[in-house]
């Protein structure tokens, strides 16, 4: 029985190594390409506020609502998501013109899409900001649009790295 338990641990701290191994090459491969220094860090707020109100909030944090402007944005945003179940809000909305998607921190129409199957539904002309985490599950990443006065949890992008590389 103590075996049983050991070989347990021993394939858990096994699967752990592996995981941390692929994190650090993963790093300093994105570190050796460059590409590190140019991507969004993603910080989740597990607050449930409303849209504006996440708006307001990643930026008295100093930070931005999240974008996420392709695949690889999307593959880092589901490894910060890890297993935690959402909704969250990001930074998209249709407010300017009804189903013209776009980023509002930087006015930038998608580019980039995840959505969920049948959405963007738009029901009752009401839904107008963006949710990740639809269907609600671990780790899911797959687009939803919400009306903006829902509550939910909220991400926030810090891309002050991405700006202190550019002024250097």
């Amino acid at each position: 029985m103590d075996n049983a338990s050991d070989y347990g641990s021993e394939d858990s701290s096994t699967m752990f190594s592996r995981t941390v191994i692929g994190l650090v090459s993963f790093a300093v491969l994105c570190s050796l390409s460059g590409v590190q220094s140019d991507r969004p860090r993603y910080i989740l707020q597990n607050t449930k506020v409303t849209y504006f109100e996440a708006l307001r909030k990643c930026n008295d944090l100093g930070l931005q609502l999240a974008s996420v402007n392709n695949a690889l944005d999307n593959t880092m945003l589901a490894a910060t998501i890890g297993t935690q179940t959402g909704p969250w809000w990001v930074a998209g909305t249709d407010l300017g013109d009804e189903m013209k998607w776009m980023w509002i921190t930087s006015k930038n129409p998608f580019g980039y899409t995840n959505w969920a199957p049948g959405q963007p539904e738009n029901a009752d002309t009401n839904e107008n900001c963006l949710i990740v985490g639809f269907p609600v599950g671990q780790g899911e990443t797959r687009w939803k649009d919400e009306p903006c006065g829902t509550k939910y949890k909220f991400i926030c992008e810090d891309l002050s790295e991405k700006r202190q590389n550019r002024a250097g």
